[in-house]
């Protein structure tokens, strides 16, 4: 979605992007539509208005770790109870895992 974002007025983007959710919804489908941050500052996080859900990923250094180290945080999930904390992720060779909140174990 990012460089779709730079051709059009947010208006314009803002019905665009309605009607487009509005006809993934009206096929019962589930769609997983991706804006990277610039695009996203641009538009004025408008997407984040439309859609049921919103999860956002970020990579940056852990400095008492000395490397980097992957972040999840879901700030937006309708109906669904979920915190919106960061947490960290690891992409394995059996699947992606997810540190519990507070710092836990990981868990698939």
């Amino acid at each position: 979605m990012g460089t779709f974002v730079l051709r059009v007025s947010i208006k314009r983007l803002r019905d665009q992007f309605d009607a487009l959710n509005y006809l993934v919804r009206k096929k019962g489908c589930t769609a997983l539509l991706i804006m990277d941050e610039s695009a996203h500052n641009i538009t004025h996080q408008l997407a984040e208005y439309s859609v049921y859900g919103s999860i956002r990923l970020l990579v940056r250094e852990n400095s008492y770790l000395g490397k980097m180290e992957r972040y999840l945080s879901i700030p937006k999930m309708r109906s669904t109870p979920v915190s919106p904390e960061m947490s960290i992720f690891e992409i394995t060779s059996e699947g992606i895992k997810i540190r519990e909140s507070g710092g836990g174990n990981l868990v698939e």
